[in-house]
């Protein structure tokens, strides 16, 4: 056996022009009051840049880091290998211009 169950959307169909005119009457009221609106507007945009500010910079003030006890060391077998790629990149770049000699561009 089939219960019987019937819905009546009678009701939800009023609800929901309400709340839809009630939505539309939002900007209406709104525009009446624009000055009032607007200062209130005003007043959060200046709460949360205050909120912002004392959040990023005051209290990262407060906070004083701890020094790191990491130290480094001047390595100088990677230094000269390093140093030495380089020069070897140079001589390859640069040594075939100078064998050719410059090209005057005036001539």
């Amino acid at each position: 056996m089939k219960p019987n169950i019937k819905l009546s959307l009678a009701g939800y169909k009023q609800k929901l022009k309400e709340y839809g005119n009630a939505i539309k009457g939002i900007p209406w009221e709104l525009g009446q009051h624009v000055f009032s609106f607007i200062v209130l507007l005003v007043l959060l945009n200046v709460l949360l840049g205050e909120l912002l500010f004392y959040q990023y910079v005051f209290i990262i003030k407060d906070q004083t880091p701890e020094p790191t006890l990491t130290s480094f060391k001047f390595q100088e077998k990677v230094y000269n290998s390093v140093l030495e790629a380089w020069q070897t990149n140079s001589q390859a770049t640069f040594g075939s211009q100078l064998k050719q000699g410059t090209n005057n561009p005036f001539k």
